[in-house]
């Protein structure tokens, strides 16, 4: 790598206190030729020093932090280091947080549920350190989609009408025969009420379905006289990629289908 092509690297900094987010982006930032990672830090005080010592062009804050959270410390660092972009992720996203952290000078917030073959590419576009700006769309929720039989039919319809409201209809079909089994699969097995979640980015749909059940899912083989069971399996089987994060008292599970 030549000097100039060196000074052209994003260098970050990472504030988060989960051993595992760090080690993911370690990894996905190590195979890039863009970006350099800087620093590390696992609580809010260690931000604001790091912020401070090396002036990174990004720094990619966790909220829910030990010493001081992200929120709290983040009014200092932008003090510290006025240039940085600081970008906020978080398992939990509420309308409260986000005023507090666009207050404060947060550029942008972006989740722990998205994938991480995609995570740095978002981080930098959210930090508009990347030429490319991600399409995202509005995100409708369903807050509940209720917790007996009718949960299922009431979450395919939010999302045929998200993707109608966006014009997106190339993966309507399988979008909701994969929503439809994962809410099933809440109401089967943990009895709570699932919230569905929809994005729009300009090469895929983004799906979560969360609970209040903080076991993981576990994907198994139905047989073939079996009425249910398929969900996880199905979601293996079509989504370009999936996953699952522990979020408050429950979980998250998401897919991604190309468009």
């Amino acid at each position: 790598m030549t000097v100039d092509e060196a000074a052209r690297r994003t260098r970050i900094v990472i504030a988060d206190d989960t051993n595992d987010i760090r080690l993911m982006l370690r990894i996905a930032m190590g195979a890039r030729d863009d970006v350099e990672l800087v620093g590390e830090a696992t609580n809010g005080v260690e931000a604001i020093d790091l912020a401070a010592a090396l002036r990174p062009d990004l720094l990619v804050l966790d909220i829910g932090m030990p010493k001081l959270d992200g929120l709290s410390a983040l009014p200092a660092i932008r003090a510290a280091s006025p240039d940085t972009r600081v970008v906020m992720l978080t398992a939990i996203s509420t309308p409260e947080h986000r005023a507090r952290a666009k207050a404060s000078g947060a550029v942008a917030y972006v989740e722990k549920t998205t994938s991480i073959r995609v995570l740095v590419d978002e981080l930098l576009r959210a930090a508009e350190l990347l030429d490319t700006v991600l399409d995202i769309v509005s995100t409708p929720v369903l807050r509940s989609a209720g917790d007996d039989y009718e949960a299922p039919g009431k979450a395919r319809r939010f999302v045929t009408d998200a993707l109608a409201q966006w014009g997106s209809h190339e993966v309507r079909d399988v979008t909701e025969l994969l929503v439809s089994e994962l809410v099933s699969n809440v109401i089967r097995h943990t009895g709570t009420s699932p919230e569905v979640v929809v994005r729009l980015a300009a090469d895929r749909v983004h799906i979560e379905v969360s609970d209040d059940d903080p076991r993981p899912p576990v994907p198994r083989q139905a047989a073939d006289t079996d009425t249910g069971g398929r969900g996880l399996a199905l979601v293996e089987a079509l989504a370009l990629e999936w996953g699952w994060s522990p979020v408050g008292t429950g979980k998250v599970v998401w897919f991604d289908l190309a468009r």
